[in-house]
């Protein structure tokens, strides 16, 4: 779920219209509008209160699902590096 659905979903779970939650954060509707669309995106700070608003993560807000699926831990890709290299060594022992 990208950013624009995850803003509206939350918006309207909680029953706030694009005039309020604009009102809350000090900027117009159309800017509401255009982030909800995907036009545009909001300011760090307003990010940081939108988390505030709806009582989530900055991370959930941006991070498209998706995407953070297939990413790898760090751990298991520092891992794969090292059984590479000690393969690698390995070849070049020979």
């Amino acid at each position: 779920m990208s950013f624009k659905e995850k803003l509206t979903k939350l918006r309207k779970g909680k029953h706030i219209t694009q005039e309020q939650l604009a009102d809350m954060l000090s900027v117009s509707r159309q800017a509401v509008s255009k982030w909800e669309s995907g036009s545009t995106y909001p300011e760090t700070e307003k990010i940081i209160e939108l988390s505030r608003i709806f009582d989530c993560s900055i991370d959930y807000l941006l991070k498209d699902e998706e995407k953070v699926k297939n990413i790898q831990p760090v751990k298991q890709k520092q891992q794969s590096f090292f059984k590479r290299k000690s393969s690698l060594n390995l070849l070049w022992s020979l």
